[in-house]
């Protein structure tokens, strides 16, 4: 993979990107070494696209074991909360139930 970068002039300078990507790609195909080169090798837009697809397949290979992992976590907390039992009440209401349940005993 063949790519020119921005000069520290270009930054300065505020050069866009698509006229950076545009000098690059002149560059590429005026120069006697990298002209004779297939384009898929050459630029910043070809290294984008080739760890667009790397990127890509990785998240595909591994992104299936991941999800079994996390659903396994995900019912290893909730036999842990089951075996802790039923939560604390938050809300007024809540609070305030196991009270009114009693009265209704007496």
């Amino acid at each position: 993979m063949g790519v020119k970068l921005r000069s520290q002039q270009d930054i300065l300078d505020r050069t866009p990107i698509r006229k950076s990507l545009e000098d690059e790609r002149n560059y590429f195909a005026t120069s006697s070494i990298y002209s004779s080169l297939p384009q898929g090798v050459l630029g910043i837009e070809s290294l984008t696209l080739k760890l667009t697809q790397l990127l890509f397949s990785h998240i595909r290979t591994h992104l299936p074991s991941i999800v079994k992992e996390v659903s396994q976590k995900i019912k290893d907390v909730e036999l842990q909360l089951d075996e802790m039992g039923p939560s604390l009440p938050v809300t007024d209401s809540e609070k305030w139930f196991p009270i009114s349940n009693s009265r209704l005993d007496l």
